[in-house]
């Protein structure tokens, strides 16, 4: 026969390790609580990086296409816009006074080469030769005209003579110089970051292909809406022909009732 003793040792050591058990059990219950907290907060945090690298990649191809598109129509390499572009930015220029300056520019260069127009007298001041400047490409002239340009120590007589060679622009492009397009060519032969027209071209490909797969969604969504719409309508009309049938100022006036207005 079992002691007293022996009989309350092993009570109290069930005891001890039924409290023991309790206090495991309450802490995986709540280390499962933080875990899922910290797993939901993760689930979110990647949801919300994903949808602001989306927006950002987006946001950045149409960027892309469009340098490259007006890079095209320019007769300009995908890197010589960019690098045109920073140094218009180091000169308060904006993307759109500079792309404007570019293509009147190009006109007026090669309307004085048949010895027509504003930028004729400009450019021969300058000592600048029409044909010649179209002979180096939109690049190389560019350059040679802000060179020469730089040179002028009259304010308003350059600014007259950049107005006449690039439009309405000229007046911002004044500011431009020599010296901002060699720094922001500089700078990028230093980072190397520049995109090259091929490049520039796998976006637009890109961005060509999602444009796409968004035409096709619409389309798709339009057929079956279209596909759809003979049901829907038939049952309109059968729902509108059973709301005629109903007495509807009876009803709204047992609801009035009911609510104690009538």
């Amino acid at each position: 026969m079992k002691s007293k003793k022996t009989v309350e040792i092993k009570v109290t050591a069930r005891d001890k390790a039924s409290r023991v058990l309790k206090k495991i059990t309450a802490s995986f219950k709540k280390w499962g609580v933080g875990a899922l907290k910290i797993t939901g907060g993760l689930v979110a945090g990647v949801g919300a990086v994903t949808v602001a690298l989306g927006a950002m990649f987006t946001k950045l191809s149409a960027s892309i296409d469009e340098q490259a598109k007006m890079a095209s129509a320019l007769g300009l390499s995908n890197e010589s816009l960019g690098v045109m572009r920073d140094a218009a930015g180091y000169a308060g220029i904006s993307i759109g006074q500079l792309d404007t300056a570019l293509r009147k520019m190009s006109q007026s260069v090669a309307d004085a080469a048949d010895g027509t127009g504003e930028a004729k007298d400009a450019l021969e001041e300058l000592g600048l030769d029409a044909e010649k400047l179209q002979q180096m490409g939109p690049e190389k002239a560019f350059k040679a005209i802000v060179d020469r340009l730089d040179q002028i120590p009259n304010g308003i007589k350059k600014t007259q003579m950049a107005m006449d060679i690039f439009g309405k622009s000229g007046a911002a492009m004044a500011n431009l110089t020599s010296d901002g397009l060699k720094q922001a060519q500089k700078d990028a032969d230093t980072l190397g970051l520049k995109l090259s027209s091929a490049q520039a071209a796998n976006v637009e490909a890109s961005n060509d292909a999602w444009s796409r797969i968004k035409n096709v969604a619409a389309d798709f969504l339009k057929f079956i809406t279209a596909r759809l719409a003979p049901g829907v309508k038939a049952g309109l009309d059968k729902a509108f022909d059973f709301i005629k049938k109903q007495d509807l100022q009876a009803w709204a006036a047992k609801a009035a009732k009911g609510i104690g207005v009538a």
